[in-house]
């Protein structure tokens, strides 16, 4: 068991320093400091993984503020103050006693029960001590019984200050103190190792945290995701102040109470967060995340952190320029309180569409992008806390809004018009299909339509494709430690006969996977071939569709859908024949009903 025992006087670390021997299961370590002092010096011993703090006084309770480990505080005994108030008795001098009301109370106890007047003045900190000791001086006192402050202070106003000491008996007490709440956090230490031990064996990183957001417990995959290495950090501390999942969990209790888990899905790591509510036996709240890696199956709604996602993108819409317009326009309507539509093709650049805004809004203004899985009344309800956070200096970026039944889509605008909330609604499709397709309410697209944004798709802005070629090798050499310089005539030729399907994504893709295969200064026609011929998404023959084919089954089915009813000029009869299924099931598949 390690202790550090800070002394605000000398003689009680010499005091501590003779009882060292009896405390054979101690590892004691004194210095000698009081109230801001004690705290320059724990601070450089940063703590030394000590166990425990020891000290007396003020000096104990300002560093019971600041540590990270238990404070035990040296009490004065009856032994204590007996001792004083006997040596005080016979002085002829006017004596008074400043102090806080710990120490007090225990001098009024005891000088009661001897039928003798102490005169005091209780002070309730270190900067009330001065004033306290200019009025005893004032009322002709000499003497003045305190701390190690108060004394130093009293002498430096020419009056005689007689400091409280501890004695053994009072250090043995706070030793023993020291040692029961060693042994009872120790217990529970292991009772945590046996928890997270437990969690690895079946396979899930998991934490806990009370309504506050204090970290109870958390396996070191968890804790690497806040940046806490194992081993190095004491439980409890506060989840990553400032990020997305503590901007979200607070007042989440009720929303996660009503509506389920909340999901929280980061891509850039390929990472699910699941935060569930515990009944703890107290009624208080107590917050349970499990992690896993990977993408899975999940409904309703889902929050997704685009922030280490969007890192992996430069800046296009500035490096090109042809959005900068566009964004200005768009912060305007946003923060006239009208929300933006943005439409475009999977990977065509909605995401970092929303970061850009966000940037351009301001540097404290961060993304929570939603997405609507199912949209059932509980998807709604979580949507409408969300909205609330938006608030709070976010901007909320909803993705498959048309997956509401056309009522909820009506209450959802009602409740967004009108407010001071920053919303953008994204689509993969454009409105004027959503509108055919009667996948979205007439009135709510015309309001979401007013001057919506289409990113066109890679194949179709192939005049920027070099700066953005160039974007990525300047980004993949830094992370790759490379020093390439451009690309091959025939490589351009052969990036420019793609048509994209993934779009960014792809190209994204494709440019560090080629930058980190080419071995000389130039990106090969080998190197970005290597990646062509992986490519999950695959290029068909003329006159047949590409499917993005990283998009879930149902998504796939109703894009093949889709496009049989394009082909057959939107005629659903024709088009349910073809597809060998009926009306009824036609449309619900395309509603994603089913």
């Amino acid at each position: 068991m390690k202790v550090l025992v800070v002394a605000p006087y000398p003689g009680l670390g010499e005091l501590i320093r003779q009882m060292t021997p009896q405390y054979e299961g101690f590892d004691i370590q004194v210095i000698v400091a009081d109230m801001q002092e004690s705290l320059d010096q724990i601070g450089s011993f940063g703590e030394g993984g000590y166990d425990v703090v020891i000290s007396r006084g003020g000096t104990a309770r300002l560093l019971a503020m600041h540590a990270k480990v238990p404070v035990v505080e040296i009490q004065v005994s009856g032994f204590d103050v007996l001792r004083m108030l006997t040596l005080m008795k016979e002085h002829q001098a006017k004596i008074r006693l400043i102090g806080f009301p710990n120490i007090i109370q225990s001098f009024v106890s005891v000088s009661n029960l001897l039928d003798y007047d102490f005169p005091y003045t209780v002070i309730n900190g270190e900067s009330e001590v001065e004033n306290a000791l200019v009025e005893a001086k004032r009322d002709g006192v000499q003497v003045i019984v305190g701390d190690t402050v108060t004394v130093r202070f009293a002498n430096e106003l020419g009056m005689q200050g007689v400091l409280i000491t501890s004695g053994r008996e009072s250090v043995s007490e706070a030793f023993r103190t020291a040692e029961l709440i060693f042994r009872s956090l120790d217990e529970h230490k292991k009772t945590n190792r046996i928890y997270e031990r437990m969690l690895k064996e079946i396979g899930r990183e998991a934490a806990v945290l009370d309504g506050s957001l204090q970290v109870l417990f958390a396996t070191d995959g968890i804790q690497s995701l806040w940046g806490k290495r194992s081993g190095q950090t004491s439980f409890p501390y506060r989840v990553e102040e400032g990020g997305l999942l503590g901007g979200l969990l607070e007042d989440a209790a009720a929303d996660i109470r009503e509506n389920g888990p909340l999901t929280l899905y980061e891509p850039a790591r390929r990472i699910t967060l699941t935060v569930r509510l515990l009944n703890a036996a107290d009624r208080s709240e107590i917050y349970l995340l499990t992690l896993e890696h990977g993408e899975h199956p999940w409904a309703g709604i889902r929050v997704v952190d685009p922030n280490r996602d969007a890192d992996t993108f430069p800046s296009f819409f500035h490096a090109t320029g042809v959005m900068d317009q566009t964004l200005q326009n768009a912060k305007s309507q946003v923060q006239a309180g009208d929300p933006v539509a943005v439409c475009g093709e999977h990977g065509a650049g909605k995401r970092i569409f929303a970061d850009a805004l966000a940037a351009l809004m301001g540097k404290d203004v961060r993304v929570i992008e939603v997405e609507i899985g199912d949209g059932d009344e509980a998807a709604f309800r979580r949507l409408c806390h969300l909205v609330s956070v938006a608030e709070r200096g976010a901007l909320l970026h909803v993705r498959g809004f048309e997956r509401f039944p056309a009522v909820l889509q009506r209450k959802i605008a009602d409740i967004i018009k009108g407010k001071t909330r920053k919303v953008l609604f994204s689509f993969d499709e454009h409105p004027k299909r959503l509108k055919l397709e009667i996948r979205m309410d007439a009135k709510v697209l015309d309001w979401l339509s007013r001057g919506a944004i289409e990113l066109k798709p890679l194949r179709e802005r192939l005049n920027e494709l070099e700066e953005y070629v160039r974007a990525f090798i300047s980004m993949f050499n830094e992370k790759y430690g490379k020093q390439i310089v451009g690309v091959r005539p025939e490589v351009w030729e052969l990036l420019r006969a793609r048509t994209w399907p993934g779009n960014l994504i792809e190209l994204r893709d494709t440019m560090e996977e080629a930058v980190r295969e080419a071995q000389g200064e130039y990106i090969e026609r080998v190197d970005v071939e290597m990646k062509a011929d992986a490519a999950v998404t695959p290029v068909l023959s003329a006159g047949i569709p590409a499917f993005d084919l990283n998009r879930s089954l149902d998504e796939i089915e109703r894009d093949i859908i889709r496009y049989v009813l394009e082909e057959e000029g939107m005629n659903q009869s024709k088009a349910a024949k073809r597809l060998k299924i009926n009306r009824t099931t036609l449309w619900r598949k395309v509603k994603g009903e089913e």
